[in-house]
Protein backbone atom coordinates (compact mmCIF):
# COMPACT_ATOMS: atom_id res chain seq x y z
CA UNK A 1 0.00 0.00 0.00
CA UNK A 2 1.29 3.36 -1.23
CA UNK A 3 1.80 6.17 1.64
CA UNK A 4 -1.22 8.28 0.36
CA UNK A 5 -4.26 6.89 -1.17
CA UNK A 6 -6.62 8.34 -3.42
CA UNK A 7 -9.71 8.57 -1.09
CA UNK A 8 -12.91 10.54 -1.87
CA UNK A 9 -13.11 11.64 1.73
CA UNK A 10 -9.22 12.48 1.71
CA UNK A 11 -8.50 16.44 1.78
CA UNK A 12 -6.99 16.96 -1.03
CA UNK A 13 -3.39 18.63 -0.46
CA UNK A 14 -2.26 21.70 -2.02
CA UNK A 15 0.66 19.45 -3.15
CA UNK A 16 -1.71 16.96 -5.17
CA UNK A 17 -3.59 19.80 -6.16
CA UNK A 18 -0.65 21.66 -8.19
CA UNK A 19 0.52 18.22 -9.37
CA UNK A 20 -2.82 17.53 -11.16
CA UNK A 21 -2.73 21.29 -12.54
CA UNK A 22 0.58 21.00 -13.72
CA UNK A 23 -0.62 17.16 -15.26
CA UNK A 24 -2.75 19.30 -17.15
CA UNK A 25 0.07 21.53 -19.36
CA UNK A 26 1.99 17.64 -19.62
CA UNK A 27 -1.00 16.53 -21.61
CA UNK A 28 -1.54 19.46 -23.95
CA UNK A 29 2.55 19.51 -24.14
CA UNK A 30 2.85 15.78 -24.81
CA UNK A 31 3.88 14.15 -28.29
CA UNK A 32 0.88 11.88 -28.08
CA UNK A 33 -1.55 14.58 -28.09
CA UNK A 34 -2.70 14.74 -31.60
CA UNK A 35 -5.93 17.54 -31.06
CA UNK A 36 -5.85 19.06 -33.99
CA UNK A 37 -7.98 22.11 -35.60
CA UNK A 38 -9.61 21.44 -38.89
CA UNK A 39 -12.02 23.20 -41.42
CA UNK A 40 -13.82 21.65 -44.23
CA UNK A 41 -13.61 18.37 -44.10
CA UNK A 42 -15.65 16.14 -46.29
CA UNK A 43 -16.79 13.21 -44.86
CA UNK A 44 -19.58 11.07 -46.16
CA UNK A 45 -20.60 13.97 -48.23
CA UNK A 46 -20.56 16.48 -46.09
CA UNK A 47 -17.99 19.16 -45.02
CA UNK A 48 -17.21 19.63 -41.34
CA UNK A 49 -15.46 21.94 -39.30
CA UNK A 50 -13.37 20.46 -36.53
CA UNK A 51 -12.29 22.29 -33.29
CA UNK A 52 -9.79 21.90 -30.73
CA UNK A 53 -11.10 22.04 -27.54
CA UNK A 54 -7.72 21.82 -25.70
CA UNK A 55 -5.90 24.82 -27.20
CA UNK A 56 -4.45 27.08 -24.56
CA UNK A 57 -6.11 30.15 -25.99
CA UNK A 58 -9.63 32.23 -25.72
CA UNK A 59 -10.95 33.28 -29.49
CA UNK A 60 -10.64 37.19 -27.61
CA UNK A 61 -6.91 36.13 -26.71
CA UNK A 62 -6.34 34.54 -30.10
CA UNK A 63 -7.65 37.56 -32.11
CA UNK A 64 -5.33 39.95 -30.08
CA UNK A 65 -2.81 37.60 -30.67
CA UNK A 66 -3.09 37.31 -34.65
CA UNK A 67 -3.95 41.20 -34.94
CA UNK A 68 -0.77 41.94 -33.15
CA UNK A 69 0.89 40.08 -35.49
CA UNK A 70 -0.77 40.44 -39.07
CA UNK A 71 -2.21 37.74 -39.28
CA UNK A 72 -5.49 38.61 -41.21
CA UNK A 73 -6.53 35.04 -42.37
CA UNK A 74 -5.93 33.64 -38.59
CA UNK A 75 -8.35 36.24 -37.48
CA UNK A 76 -10.50 35.70 -39.98
CA UNK A 77 -10.63 32.18 -39.07
CA UNK A 78 -11.44 32.70 -35.49
CA UNK A 79 -14.00 35.47 -36.72
CA UNK A 80 -15.87 32.81 -38.95
CA UNK A 81 -15.41 29.94 -36.62
CA UNK A 82 -16.27 30.36 -32.95
CA UNK A 83 -16.51 27.09 -31.48
CA UNK A 84 -20.45 26.48 -30.64
CA UNK A 85 -21.32 22.95 -29.44
CA UNK A 86 -24.76 22.13 -31.33
CA UNK A 87 -25.53 19.90 -27.81
CA UNK A 88 -25.94 23.27 -25.57
CA UNK A 89 -29.47 25.43 -25.52
CA UNK A 90 -27.82 29.03 -26.52
CA UNK A 91 -30.02 30.39 -23.37
CA UNK A 92 -28.53 28.42 -20.90
CA UNK A 93 -25.00 27.55 -22.50
CA UNK A 94 -22.07 28.24 -20.60
CA UNK A 95 -19.80 31.67 -20.63
CA UNK A 96 -17.00 29.69 -23.04
CA UNK A 97 -19.68 28.38 -25.29
CA UNK A 98 -21.58 32.12 -25.76
CA UNK A 99 -17.43 32.92 -26.31
CA UNK A 100 -17.23 30.30 -28.75
CA UNK A 101 -14.01 29.25 -26.89
CA UNK A 102 -11.99 26.17 -26.67
CA UNK A 103 -12.94 24.74 -23.63
CA UNK A 104 -9.16 23.83 -22.16
CA UNK A 105 -8.79 28.10 -22.35
CA UNK A 106 -11.29 28.59 -19.99
CA UNK A 107 -9.33 26.46 -17.10
CA UNK A 108 -5.56 27.17 -17.86
CA UNK A 109 -5.66 30.61 -16.50
CA UNK A 110 -7.02 29.29 -12.72
CA UNK A 111 -4.46 26.59 -13.04
CA UNK A 112 -2.15 26.98 -9.94
CA UNK A 113 1.31 25.59 -12.04
CA UNK A 114 4.81 25.30 -10.73
CA UNK A 115 7.54 26.90 -12.31
CA UNK A 116 8.33 24.00 -14.68
CA UNK A 117 4.66 24.05 -15.93
CA UNK A 118 5.24 27.76 -16.66
CA UNK A 119 8.18 27.61 -18.48
CA UNK A 120 6.63 24.77 -20.66
CA UNK A 121 3.40 26.94 -21.33
CA UNK A 122 5.72 30.00 -22.19
CA UNK A 123 7.92 27.56 -24.59
CA UNK A 124 4.47 26.53 -25.82
CA UNK A 125 3.17 30.50 -26.49
CA UNK A 126 7.15 31.47 -28.19
CA UNK A 127 6.63 28.23 -30.25
CA UNK A 128 2.94 29.50 -31.93
CA UNK A 129 4.03 32.85 -31.88
CA UNK A 130 6.93 31.89 -34.17
CA UNK A 131 4.67 29.13 -36.15
CA UNK A 132 2.36 32.59 -37.16
CA UNK A 133 4.56 33.47 -40.03
CA UNK A 134 5.30 30.03 -41.57
CA UNK A 135 1.38 28.81 -41.75
CA UNK A 136 -0.17 30.38 -44.15
CA UNK A 137 2.21 28.66 -46.93
CA UNK A 138 2.25 25.55 -44.92
CA UNK A 139 1.42 22.39 -45.96
CA UNK A 140 -2.66 22.59 -46.53
CA UNK A 141 -3.35 18.87 -45.24
CA UNK A 142 -1.57 20.78 -41.48
CA UNK A 143 -4.93 22.84 -41.51
CA UNK A 144 -2.57 24.92 -39.71
CA UNK A 145 -5.24 28.30 -41.29
CA UNK A 146 -7.04 27.01 -38.10
CA UNK A 147 -7.04 29.68 -35.32
CA UNK A 148 -7.15 26.87 -32.79
CA UNK A 149 -4.63 24.49 -34.61
CA UNK A 150 -3.12 21.90 -31.76
CA UNK A 151 0.25 21.24 -30.39
CA UNK A 152 0.03 18.21 -32.64
CA UNK A 153 -0.30 21.04 -36.01
CA UNK A 154 2.25 23.27 -34.04
CA UNK A 155 4.94 20.43 -33.87
CA UNK A 156 4.71 19.36 -38.06
CA UNK A 157 5.45 22.81 -39.11
CA UNK A 158 7.83 23.63 -36.51
CA UNK A 159 10.21 20.89 -35.97
CA UNK A 160 13.95 21.61 -35.90
CA UNK A 161 13.31 25.45 -35.49
CA UNK A 162 14.98 26.85 -31.99
CA UNK A 163 11.63 27.06 -30.52
CA UNK A 164 10.40 23.69 -31.49
CA UNK A 165 13.69 22.26 -29.54
CA UNK A 166 12.97 24.70 -26.07
CA UNK A 167 9.14 23.52 -26.09
CA UNK A 168 10.08 20.08 -26.22
CA UNK A 169 13.01 20.86 -23.49
CA UNK A 170 10.69 22.34 -21.51
CA UNK A 171 8.34 19.85 -21.71
CA UNK A 172 10.57 16.89 -20.90
CA UNK A 173 11.42 18.93 -18.07
CA UNK A 174 7.86 19.55 -16.44
CA UNK A 175 7.40 15.49 -16.86
CA UNK A 176 10.68 14.77 -15.07
CA UNK A 177 9.30 17.52 -12.28
CA UNK A 178 6.03 15.10 -12.52
CA UNK A 179 7.23 12.17 -12.14
CA UNK A 180 7.59 11.41 -8.35
CA UNK A 181 4.07 12.62 -8.08
CA UNK A 182 2.68 9.56 -9.69
CA UNK A 183 4.22 7.12 -6.66
CA UNK A 184 3.88 9.67 -4.17
CA UNK A 185 0.25 9.89 -4.57
CA UNK A 186 -0.46 6.66 -5.07
CA UNK A 187 -1.53 5.75 -8.85
CA UNK A 188 1.55 3.20 -8.70
CA UNK A 189 3.76 1.82 -6.23
CA UNK A 190 7.59 1.58 -6.63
Amino acid sequence: MSKWELDPNHPLTPAYVQWVDDCNIHALLSPKNNCTAMRNVEYKGKNWTIHNHFFWLSRAEAIELYTTHGATALVQDATDFPIRPSDYDSSTAPAWVVAGDPYFSTIVSSLNLSVPAQEALEALKAMHIASIPLRENADPSLHLGCWDAGVYQLNRIMKGTPEHTLCREKAKALARHLEHGVYTFGFLQR
